[in-house]
């Protein structure tokens, strides 16, 4: 028999039965939670893209389900009807949009507002049954059925607002109500004698068909719409801010819920236990009777012109092309499902981790590799807690950042997106662009040239200003104070900021009082003046010349430091040889400062593939493109032309390459150490 301390001690080459056990159990769990989420996050997506949905830009639907007919308007002037199999029962053009559908279902007629008249055209013939004319632009109307009468906004000048009341059957009119503030939304009371209208100047009204408000409610902004439950007489008004308000028919409020977005859509199910509101951005909000979000999606990016709700079916309604169903059965069980895809989700992140944890637990070799991170990671604790709070910044200010760039550089982001939301993903169009548009393959070309020229002034004066100050002979054969100063003098150039040597190169070039062609009338060259940033020929030697005589402080402080730390024995034993000072150049500093010289090169390689500053303070890419490079491009991308995805994609071709250079020279220095 076995002692309990005997028990305890597991030998370190056997697998874990408890562990096994535990890992399968966790498995089959972490299968059952996927197999939930998928079923529930199937269940939450209620929108269907509809095939008929207009290529001429929807605006306004309307169904009758009896008949299995669906009215659409549209943006561009045409109103057209389908059947229960999509097909297109009839179609008129009209003078301009289509601002609001009605239907009276009793006579089967359609009433359509377009511009400044009211079209009334049978729902199944498509055969127009009337048309009453108005006094200018109808922004919205209603219909009541029982008193078969039509409430119409209608926009005079910006002074003067109508509301009118018209006989359906002889387009009489029976009251006229003018305002000062426009109305874009408005209805018919249940009475049929009372009406609320929201205006822009964020206030919502119940008045009677006279004129006299009874009752009003100021908002936060400009009502975009506001709708009337059949079942309950309950209002509901939606502003331009996406401030959601619920109403008792006597005006009082309910509640509040602030949305996200641009407010533009709302409307309220036949029963009025369901309320589905629509933003410019493409939101959708699908609340209950309590004001609670039951639903919400961002995954149209369209703007929503319409949410409608019949008995069985409902649409939302977009400027485009896209047109969504939904079945209202759906909507009693919205809530539960949308509950249940968020926490299956986090059960999927529980299980899956304490599946990883257990199955480490269960196998030898996974325990050893285990105890030894953490074993290293409690030895070294205080390190790692003194590193975390740089580890995070960094992740957070940087590589994150550079992640989103990755993403972005596949999408339409420009400066007319309002919100992340509306950005699509649209492949590599910012990739084709950039090689097929021109502009980047010449900033390539010129960059190509100025990185060969920086690479050839960086490996001769500096280096060679470094041998010189190196050489120096001085009596006890150390550092002197002779030596110091030049140095001193050499390194002084760095505390000067690059604008401002930039700025003066070009006041040197100016080609009427630039130093470089007072020199050259000086000395009888006048034919040889230029206007040298003004001229395709010269504007990019000259930014090349720039700096002269090229005396690089960094690189000179790098290769000097790199040749006082050469060992002395090694001069010594080559004085002995008979050695001389170019022997010693080539076969001695060169190789032992070569380490040095190829960080100088990536460092300079990737500067220059980054650089435009030099550039743009010069000649911003001109004459023409003459001096174009990428980062100038990419700056233009972003910040002129507000084109942020297709700079992304520069930055991102541009970080490729620099990590191609730079895996390169991690290899070469690798294999010499090999």
């Amino acid at each position: 028999m076995l002692n309990g301390n005997q028990k305890s001690a597991e030998k370190p080459g056997r697998i874990l039965k408890p562990c096994l056990i535990v890992s399968v159990v966790l498995f089959v769990l972490l299968a059952a939670a996927i197999g939930v989420n998928i079923y529930s996050t199937a269940r939450t997506d209620i929108f269907h893209p509809e095939e008929f949905g207009s290529s001429l830009q929807n605006s306004q639907v309307l169904v009758d389900e009896d008949l299995g007919i669906t009215v659409l308007g549209t943006y561009q002037n045409t109103i057209m009807a389908f059947d229960k199999d999509e097909n297109k029962l009839w179609h008129h053009d009209l003078p301009n949009k289509v601002n609001a559908i009605e239907y009276d279902k009793a006579k089967g007629w359609v009433i359509a507002a377009s511009q400044s008249s009211v079209y009334i055209y049978n729902i199944v013939s498509g055969e127009e049954a009337a048309t009453y004319k108005q006094a200018n632009t109808i922004y919205d109307l209603d219909y009541d059925s029982q008193t078969q009468r039509l409430l119409i906004s209608i926009f005079y000048n910006k002074m003067k607002f109508y509301l009118n009341v018209i006989d359906i059957n002889t387009g009489e009119q029976l009251s006229s109500i003018t305002l000062k503030n426009s109305v874009r939304s408005l209805e018919f009371m249940p009475d049929g004698e009372n009406i609320v209208y929201g205006t822009s100047k964020s206030r919502v009204c119940i008045s009677d068909l006279e004129g006299k408000i009874s009752k009003e409610y100021i908002c936060e902004a400009e009502l975009y719409s506001v709708r009337v439950a059949d079942a309950t007489g309950e209002i509901i008004a939606l502003d331009k801010n996406a401030n959601l308000y619920k109403f008792t028919p006597d005006l009082e409020l309910l509640f509040h819920v602030d949305l996200e977005g641009e407010g533009r859509a709302v409307n309220v199910s036949n029963d009025g236990r369901w309320i589905a509101a629509g933003t410019r951005e493409g939101d959708i909000y699908v609340l209950d009777i309590n004001g609670v979000i039951h639903f919400h999606t961002l995954n149209l990016n369209q703007d929503v012109s319409q949410v409608y709700f019949g008995d069985d079916i409902g649409y939302v309604v977009t400027t485009t092309e896209n047109l969504y169903s939904f079945s209202t059965d759906t909507l009693d069980n919205l809530g539960l499902m949308e509950k249940i895809s968020r926490y299956s989700t986090y059960a999927v992140i529980v299980l899956a981790v304490l599946f990883v944890v257990f199955i480490i637990a269960t196998f030898p070799f996974s325990r050893r590799i285990a105890q030894r991170f953490f074993a290293a990671v409690y030895r070294h604790r205080t390190a790692y807690l003194m590193l975390a709070p740089s580890l995070i910044l960094i992740i957070v200010f940087q590589y994150y950042n550079v992640l989103q760039a990755f993403f972005y550089a596949f999408t339409d982001w420009t400066k007319d997106t309002k919100t992340m939301r509306e950005v699509s993903f649209i492949g590599f169009d910012n990739f084709v662009k950039m090689f097929t548009e021109g502009y980047f393959l010449m900033g390539v070309k010129n960059l190509i040239i100025m990185m060969i020229c920086s690479f050839v002034k960086l490996l001769t004066v500096p280096l060679f200003l470094a041998e010189l100050v190196f050489a120096m002979r001085t009596r006890n054969g150390e550092s002197s104070k002779r030596r110091y100063w030049f140095r001193l003098l050499l390194v002084v150039p760095m505390v000067v900021p690059g604008v401002v040597g930039t700025l003066m190169w070009k006041n040197i070039y100016d080609p009427n009082i630039g130093a470089l062609n007072s020199l050259l009338r000086s000395i009888g060259l006048d034919s040889w003046t230029r206007v040298w940033l003004g001229n395709e020929k010269t504007a990019l030697w000259a930014i090349i010349f720039m700096g002269f005589p090229f005396v690089n402080s960094f690189a000179f402080l790098v290769y000097y430091g790199a040749l006082i730390n050469i060992p002395a024995d090694l001069f010594e034993a080559a004085k002995v040889d008979g050695s001389n000072p170019a022997w010693n150049f080539f076969h001695i500093h060169l190789p032992l400062i070569s380490p040095q010289m190829k960080m100088l090169i990536i460092t300079t390689f990737i500067g220059s593939v980054q650089d435009y500053g030099g550039v743009y303070l010069l000649t911003q890419g001109g004459p023409g493109y003459a001096t174009y490079v990428p980062g100038l491009e990419l700056y233009y991308a972003a910040t002129k032309f507000g084109q942020y995805g297709y700079a992304c994609a520069m930055g991102l071709v541009m970080f490729i390459v620099i990590l191609i250079g730079s895996i390169l020279n991690m290899r070469m220095k690798t294999q010499e150490l090999n």
